[in-house]
């Protein structure tokens, strides 16, 4: 459990930080794009039968 939230720690802050350097629309973009796929392995996982 410890591993896992250090890796999301790491790669939520490597997203963040590839950010940084794109002009507003394309962060626009790429924030929807993970909102997106954030919302997919939600819905997964609760069609999986875990709490989300």
């Amino acid at each position: 459990m410890l591993l896992r939230l250090a890796y999301l720690i790491v790669t939520s802050t490597f997203a963040a930080l590839r950010l940084l350097p794109i002009g507003d629309r394309d962060k626009d973009i790429e924030i929807l794009a993970l909102r997106l796929s954030r919302s997919q392995t939600r819905l997964r996982a609760v069609s999986w039968g875990f709490a989300a």
